[in-house]
């Protein structure tokens, strides 16, 4: 549920910053897209030299104050992942890969299937929704071994050792037998 309403708060954001953009170009202000620039925004609406109306601004301080608490809140929910990567084992080990932080660790941690569902990681990648990349030309497709995917193939086997053989893997019920035989032996 936190990733559904991170994923809601972050569109709620870039509504808010586009909305702000988008007003701002009215009265000339143009100022690239992105959440990056959304200081750019808040710096000319703050500026008391600026060409705007001074009927606009409050409206404008308004969109501000929506955009500053969405920016608090995902603050919060950042934090309550990275909390929760830290606790969650698959997560931490997920994390010591290149390139993984806490939230696609958390998010792979909790929402993928058990490693035992794939059977090589090819299959893994493919619930992943990573795809060959394709080198078409006049109508001839031409898709070349996995190893031309987005991934390179040192992350994807860091990712698949860390996520699958490093996992404790399910004991069988004729180890279990023999675990259980051995410790009454001790007695």
């Amino acid at each position: 549920m936190v990733f559904r309403v991170r994923e809601l708060l972050i569109r709620q954001r870039t509504q808010a910053i586009n909305a702000l953009r988008g007003h701002l170009t009215e009265f000339g202000q143009i100022v690239p897209q992105g959440a990056a620039n959304a200081s750019k925004l808040v710096a000319i609406v703050d500026d008391l030299e600026s060409d705007l109306p001074a009927g606009a601004i409050p409206t404008l301080k308004a969109l501000i104050a929506v955009l500053t608490h969405l920016e608090a809140e995902i603050r919060k929910l950042d934090a309550e992942i990275a909390r929760r990567a830290k606790e969650n084992d698959a997560a931490r080990r997920l994390m010591t890969v290149p390139g993984i932080g806490s939230l696609i660790a958390t998010a792979i941690a909790v929402l993928a299937p058990p490693p035992e569902t794939f059977r090589k990681a090819r299959d893994f990648a493919a619930w992943l929704g990573l795809v060959p990349r394709q080198h078409s030309t006049g109508g001839r497709c031409l898709i070349p071994r996995f190893d031309g995917a987005i991934l390179s193939q040192e992350w994807k086997e860091a990712l698949w050792a860390r996520f699958v053989t490093e996992a404790p893997r399910p004991r069988t019920p004729s180890e279990l037998q023999y675990n259980d035989r051995k410790l009454r032996s001790r007695r």
